[in-house]
C-alpha cells in the first residue's frame, strides 16, 4: 500500500481501497465483530488532498515518522480554501504551514494560502 500511495502522490492522483468484508482473516478492513483492523487501517487510511485551490505539487507520507507533506502553487483567482481529508488519527496532528494558515473542522483540514508556493507538513501524534 505504501508504494501505491507514493505513486499517487507523485502524480497527484486519487485512490480508493474498497474491501469491507467482515472477517478476521483476509484484506477486509473490518473484523467479524464489526471492529476495524488497526494494522490494515494504518496502511490504508491516510491524509490526502481533496480540493486544491491552485496547482498541486505532490503529497507524501513518511510512515516511519508519521509525517504527511503536501505542496501546491496557489491560484490567486480562487477564494476557496484547499481541503485535506484527515482520518480520525490525524485530526490532532501537529501542523506546520509554510505560505499558509491551517485549521481543522471535524475530519477536514483547511489551508488558506498566504503566498504563491505552499507547503503543509503534518506530524501525527502517537
Amino acid at each position: 500500500m505504501d508504494a501505491q500511495y507514493a505513486s499517487h502522490g507523485a502524480v497527484n492522483a486519487g485512490a480508493m481501497y474498497w474491501e469491507f468484508t467482515r472477517e478476521d482473516d483476509g484484506y477486509g478492513l473490518a473484523l467479524a465483530d464489526g471492529g476495524v483492523k488497526p494494522e490494515l487501517a494504518r496502511g490504508i487510511v491516510r491524509p490526502a488532498p481533496e480540493r486544491v485551490a491552485g496547482t498541486p505539487g505532490s503529497y507524501s507520507l513518511d510512515e516511519a515518522t508519521q509525517t504527511f507533506t503536501f505542496s501546491f502553487t496557489r491560484d490567486a483567482t480562487l477564494t476557496a480554501p484547499t481541503v485535506v481529508a484527515l482520518p480520525s488519527a490525524w485530526v490532532d496532528a501537529t501542523a506546520q504551514c509554510d505560505g499558509c494558515t491551517w485549521s481543522v473542522d471535524g475530519g477536514v483540514g483547511f489551508v488558506e494560502a498566504t503566498a504563491s508556493d505552499v507547503r503543509v507538513t503534518l506530524v501525527r501524534k502517537r
